[in-house]
């Protein structure tokens, strides 16, 4: 079954404490902005002089009456107090929430008293209350470190920090002022415009023989679904494609947070490999396709359980990623993702793939050599084992092969290209 949606945010799930490392528990403390990592967050750059105390009106009156979420606020943030700044924030009711967003006064009071990321995030706390998904404290951690890919990324993946969250763009062109190539390039993103979004969610058959090394029968075939689920946008230039992936640990089912360096490792091993590498072409329009990777809790396409407690020798696979797994084996497992086969163990050709499997002819084609090859082999216990990187060798080139990304581009063509447009091919990158 396919669907096709434009993705909207939702609040995501409380994430559980469930990571590993000093960076993991850095992570799960902005991801949660509890009281004292936003009090030192907002401690800097507090200009008591520069807020004015708003009138009060009748002084017998104002003896009588509370002061309001507005002045209250304003004073902790003139008395400089971090924590009470935070704690009246976030006690502030749904409907004045929306009035101090629209109080122009209030907003250029906190914008002259504090640095453009506190300015943002005290922003974001107006704007979502207690719900504030966690992509915004993801991207306050890609500007901060910097990492220009990690805020480019999270910018093209939650179209809700470029026109949802108010204050996103002032905040990138501030904070990132002092590395003006970077922030050219994350405001280019930010300030494309999404022409159409659409959601692939499909399960995809295939085959392949057993695995002798996974104590598996090499003569038998077994059939795999995996699903194919992920977001297509088209920007003036880009054929986005947002793949978003919640990690949770195997043993606990909480929320795994991945160390730094692993994080790393993983999306550079999937974006390295990914992208870069073919354009959408029509002989008149060229489109980049740009795979976009995020571990996120919210809106996920895919629950990725994470192996955190086996020995080395664990075998990663569409559903469960080895930790100590490196970036080629995640960029594999990634491939699943999108719904593609393996190409190791395949039947040399279509005779020998049983109706009963169930295989549409597109199926077949894509799990057999005949239908990547263009013409059969013999049968051979254990299979073929296509080159590329959803079949090659260790130690032989694991390049992504235009058949990998031709399947996304046929969908897009099929579901979100517009009319008037001639269909579009994939092509080497220039």
């Amino acid at each position: 079954m396919t669907a096709t949606r434009v993705t909207m945010g939702r609040p995501p799930p409380q994430p559980s404490r469930a990571g590993c490392g000093a960076s993991a528990h850095s992570r799960r403390i902005a991801q949660r902005f509890g009281n004292q990592a936003l009090e030192h967050l907002l401690r800097a750059r507090l200009a008591p002089a520069m807020l004015q105390r708003a009138p009060e009106g009748d002084s017998a009156e104002a003896e009588t009456q509370p002061a309001s979420d507005r002045e209250q606020i304003l004073e902790a943030l003139r008395q400089g107090h971090g924590a009470l700044f935070v704690a009246r924030l976030k006690a502030v009711a749904d409907d004045m929430r929306s009035r101090l967003e629209a109080d122009a006064d209030f907003l250029d009071k906190l914008r002259r008293a504090l640095t453009p990321m506190s300015f943002w995030i005290a922003r974001s706390f107006l704007h979502y209350g207690e719900a504030r998904p966690s992509y915004v404290a993801d991207l306050r951690a890609a500007v901060r470190a910097p990492n220009m890919n990690r805020v480019k990324d999270l910018l093209r993946a939650f179209s809700q920090l470029r026109t949802e969250l108010p204050g996103t763009r002032e905040m990138l062109e501030r904070e990132l002022a002092g590395r003006p190539a970077g922030r050219d390039e994350v405001l280019a993103v930010f300030d494309q415009q999404v022409t159409a979004s659409g959601e692939r969610d499909e399960e995809v058959k295939f085959v392949r023989y057993g695995v002798a090394s996974r104590r598996e029968d090499p003569t038998k075939l077994d059939t795999r679904s995996p699903v194919a689920n992920y977001t297509v946008e088209r920007t003036a230039s880009e054929l986005r494609v947002i793949v978003r992936i919640h990690l949770f640990n195997k043993r606990t089912g909480e929320t795994y947070y991945l160390p730094d360096e692993k994080h790393k490792v993983w999306i550079y091993g999937i974006e390295n490999r990914w992208n870069g590498k073919f354009v959408a072409d029509n002989a008149t329009t060229v489109l980049n396709i740009v795979f976009v990777p995020v571990f996120t809790d919210v809106d996920a396409h895919h629950n990725i359980a994470v192996v955190d407690d086996e020995p080395e020798g664990f075998t990663s696979h569409a559903n469960a990623w080895w930790l100590e797994a490196g970036g080629l084996v995640i960029a594999h497992e990634f491939g699943h993702l999108l719904g593609l086969p393996d190409e190791y163990a395949l039947p040399g050709s279509a005779a020998e793939v049983p109706a009963s499997a169930g295989l549409s002819p597109q199926e077949t084609a894509a799990s057999t050599v005949e239908g990547i090859e263009g013409k059969p082999r013999p049968y051979q216990p254990g299979g073929y084992r296509e080159p590329g990187l959803m079949g090659g060798k260790f130690g032989e080139p694991h390049d992504v092969k235009a058949r990998h990304v031709i399947p996304t581009v046929e969908w897009y063509n099929a579901h979100l290209k517009p009319e008037d447009e001639a269909d579009y091919s994939v092509k080497r990158a220039a």
